[in-house]
């Protein structure tokens, strides 16, 4: 079973380093999450910060917006 954390809190509580954007998309496509990401992304634009897909085996998460590699936007 896959976690999926969509939150908008800072990168303060995240304890590993972002991952690509699209290594968070597959894993995310594999679980079934893909589209559940992208009906929240849709719906409320500026809702997402950070999107966190976790697995037994697999953690991954990146910014949801267009920033840079330090976060900034």
């Amino acid at each position: 079973m896959a976690c999926m954390i969509l939150s908008a809190c800072a990168q303060r509580g995240l304890m590993l380093m972002q991952t690509t954007k699209q290594k968070v998309w597959n894993l995310a496509k594999q679980h079934e999450l893909d589209d559940f990401i992208a009906k929240v992304a849709k719906t409320f634009p500026d809702a997402l910060e950070i999107v966190h897909v976790q697995t037994r085996n697999e953690n991954a998460w990146c910014y949801a917006g267009k920033r840079d590699n330090d976060g900034v936007q």
